[in-house]
Parts: C-alpha cells; structure tokens; sequence
C-alpha cells in the first residue's frame, strides 16, 4: 500500500529505434547562412524574396559535434560535393 505522500513512478520504457516525429513547424527556404563560434553554430534558413520588407528566417543553433556530422552527411549528397557550372 502506498502512503499518501509517497509517489508512484512508473517505469516506462522509449523504444529509440522507432521515432515518432512531431513537425511543429515547416518552412522553404532558398538561401541560408551559417554562423559558427568555439562554442556552437547556428544556419538561418531564410526564404527569398522578403514579404513587406520583412524577410522570413527560422534560426537553428547546433553543437560543434552535430554541424560536424551535418556536414558529413551533406557533404555526401552528389549535388554538394560536385562543382557545379553555376557556382
């Protein structure tokens, strides 16, 4: 029996196999900028032309550790790691 000012925890186990995803938010964008410091990065994805003048942008800040993984698996995809004639 539990008394009244003990708490019941309950053990719950997260399968990290399976993700379930929640999108709280979706943007296009075709330009962005990426800031790097010792301590961390951020990329503004910005979507072009501006609205009113007011430019759209959804900032992401990441570690040094995750923009180093970002850019190996980006560097991988054949549209990034090939020079291409419009550059």
């Amino acid at each position: 029996m539990v008394k009244s000012k003990e708490k019941v925890i309950q053990n719950v186990e997260i399968d990290v196999d399976k993700t379930n995803n929640r999108y709280d938010y979706t943007f296009y964008s075709n330009v962005a900028r990426a800031t790097t410091s010792e301590v961390d990065s951020y990329i503004d994805f910005m979507q072009f032309p501006p609205v009113e003048n007011i430019v759209p942008t959804v900032r992401i800040f990441l570690s040094q550790k995750h923009l180093k993984q970002l850019f190996n698996v980006l560097s991988k995809l054949p549209a990034i790691s090939e020079q291409n004639e419009d550059e």
